[in-house]
């Protein structure tokens, strides 16, 4: 069960956002904002480090977490995604360095640039069966130094330059049977030095200098 307080907010100026603060279970703040009735979250302050992002803040639906909202945030062991989340924003998780998993939502779109980027730690990335996601963006997962395996789901059309760069224990990418992809761009797989061999997908048309250097 979920114990939530809810704080005061001040007004904001006249076509600003309002930004309101949250209290979920176990200490953990998260700092929103609220527009055509829709939730994001912008920013957080972490006590313990198993986090659940809510489907709700508020009354309102939360279906992005914005740039940086977790940047850096070192107590992060575990991040649960509730469904409802279609948008991950650029370095929004950057730099957490222990976060260790991860379960991505089927109904997520996008994950920005350098999202989950220098998370030392995760070991595991996992998409929801019938992920409805287009592409792996830049950086998205660069320098995940201890991630084994991946597996891309069959929707990803576009993986972009250094999506997976200096990931050094990747031993297996995997492509979900029906595979749409057609692009790996420059440095999306490269100094993957455990990375022995990779069966790509028929559908491919195109691949980037130094993908898999």
């Amino acid at each position: 069960l979920l114990v939530v307080t809810l704080f005061s907010v001040s007004a904001a100026a006249e076509g600003e956002e309002q930004k309101v603060y949250y209290k979920a279970a176990f200490g953990n703040i998260f700092e929103y904002t609220v527009e055509n009735g829709e939730a994001t979250i912008v920013g957080a302050t972490i006590e313990k480090g198993d986090v659940i992002i809510p489907n709700e803040l508020g009354g309102y639906p939360v279906k992005k977490i914005g740039e940086k909202a977790f940047y850096d945030e070192y107590k992060i062991k575990s991040i649960f995604i509730q469904s409802g989340i279609e948008e991950i924003g650029e370095k929004a998780f950057q730099g957490c360095m222990y976060l260790t998993d991860i379960e991505l939502p089927r109904n997520t779109t996008k994950i920005g640039n350098y999202a989950f980027s220098n998370c030392e730690g995760m070991k595991t990335v996992t998409f929801e069966k019938n992920s409805i996601l287009g592409n792996i963006q830049d950086g998205a997962f660069e320098a995940c130094f201890l991630l084994e395996e991946i597996k891309i789901p069959a929707s990803v059309i576009t993986i972009y330059p250094c999506a997976f760069r200096a990931c050094i224990s990747l031993e297996r990418v995997e492509f979900e049977q029906g595979s749409r992809l057609e692009r790996i761009y420059s440095e999306g797989f490269a100094y993957c030095e455990s990375l022995e061999e990779i069966e790509l997908p028929s559908t491919l048309t195109t691949i980037g200098a130094n993908a898999f250097k």
